[in-house]
């Protein structure tokens, strides 16, 4: 145990002191990671917002007496052929759903219509306005503004005297079965167009809505979280790519023949080389999160914990994406025959995770991406910084990782020390 934590510390004390590394550690990542996130944050997702812009529409109005305007927004908005809004929506049954489907980033924004909609809209203005929800996510917020838009258009038009009146007079007749004309002379008729031509009756009284950004556990989506995560994990394989080399360059040096003829065991020595690998990505990780904390405080204008606040799971999740990409960096430098070509190999294998984990900016949906650390490092950060706990299976994938390739790493190794 002695040698095991002198080797550990000699290497972490040359790591930390070589200016090189740390730039690569930390100023690279954070920087890039928050320039993406500033630049582009606004546009994720939003190559084409307009066509086709999915929306998720929740309808709990029970209608009125006179009209059903639950109904027709959800005809006009779900029945592209009536009226095109550039919408596609999905009508679904309650908003649970319609949140989970904002969450997965499988439509751009939810609307919520009350259960008093069209009761609210039909009677008199003394009711008090209905209010409609818009749900967004902040990295759409283009989406955001369209879908806005667009509500706010139909819903002034129910509001508006005409379309009230018609729908108050056709309704009326078409459900007692009578001409329009003996509902135009009622009493209550003329009470409630009477209320249409008070200026009081305008959207702003009749209608309200009120727009909300997704936010889970007080941090909600954040392209910090999303370019940050994967930034941190892309960089974090670089240092132990890096690190792990060095056994190849002590090797070529002599200095590993040296401490093989120490009394410590070669499966000590090589545990010792993977054991300071491991703390020096597990300290990147960590200082890195916590200064993309800092920064989502700042552009916030408050502290904003934009990981979560689940600590033993965020403390899981590092915990597991530091044994992976050490073991990732130490099976390449066992594959290799020199530094030189650990350098080519590692860089090669680091920027396939990059590309299938989603470090650049885009997210493929093939299987592929599952053979990715940085796939599933990325995504139980983002779980964790919505407010979620399904995590486990992303702990468990980086552990198989980390397991296997350790144990071909070690086996490795110690067949080529061996001779």
């Amino acid at each position: 145990m002695r040698a095991f934590l002198l080797i550990t510390w000699n290497d972490l004390r040359q790591s930390f002191t070589d200016r090189t590394l740390l730039i690569l550690m930390f100023a690279a990542p954070l920087a890039i990671a928050t320039i993406i996130s500033l630049t582009f944050g606004g546009l994720a997702n939003e190559s084409n917002p307009i066509d086709h812009l999915p929306v998720a529409l929740v309808n709990a109005d029970r209608g009125s007496p006179i009209a059903d305007f639950g109904e027709a927004f959800e005809a006009i908005l779900a029945e592209p052929a009536m009226i095109f809004t550039g919408l596609d929506a999905r009508v679904v049954a309650d908003e649970e759903t319609a949140l989970g489907l904002l969450t997965d980033d499988e439509v751009a924004a939810v609307v919520i219509l009350p259960q008093d909609l069209s009761r609210r809209l039909t009677g008199p203005a003394d009711r008090g306005p209905a209010n409609v929800r818009l749900v967004t996510r902040p990295d759409r917020e283009v989406s955001g503004q369209i879908v806005s838009t667009i509500a706010s258009g139909l819903l002034d038009a129910f509001s508006g005297s005409l379309a009230l009146s018609q729908a108050a007079v056709f309704g009326a007749a078409t459900a007692e079965g009578v001409p329009p004309a003996e509902i135009l002379g009622r009493d209550a008729f003329t009470q409630l167009t009477e209320s249409l031509q008070d200026p009081s009756s305008a959207l702003d009284q009749r209608v309200i809505m009120t727009q909300s950004s997704l936010r889970s556990g007080g941090a909600g989506f954040n392209p910090l979280v999303v370019f940050g995560a994967t930034q941190a994990i892309f960089f974090a394989l670089f240092t132990a790519n890096g690190n792990a080399t060095s056994i190849l360059e002590e090797v070529r040096d002599g200095t590993m023949t040296r401490l093989l003829a120490s009394p410590s065991s070669r499966s000590t020595l090589l545990a010792a080389k993977l054991g300071s690998t491991f703390v020096m990505v597990l300290f990147q990780l960590v200082l890195l999160f916590i200064a993309f904390t800092g920064i989502g405080s700042l552009l916030e204008g408050r502290l904003v914990f934009i990981w979560g606040q689940s600590i033993g799971r965020i403390a899981w999740v590092l915990l597991a994406t530091s044994a992976a990409t050490t073991t990732i960096g130490g099976l390449v430098a066992a594959i290799a025959k020199s530094p030189e070509q650990s350098g080519v190999i590692g860089t090669v294998i680091t920027m396939y995770m990059a590309v299938t984990g989603g470090s650049f900016g885009f997210r493929l949906q093939s299987p592929i991406r599952l053979t990715s650390a940085v796939h599933w490092g990325a995504e139980a950060f983002e779980e964790l910084a919505r407010g979620g706990t399904d995590i486990w299976t992303n702990v468990l994938a980086m552990s198989g990782f980390a397991l296997v390739f350790g144990a071909i790493s070690l086996v490795l190794f110690l067949r080529r020390f061996s001779t």
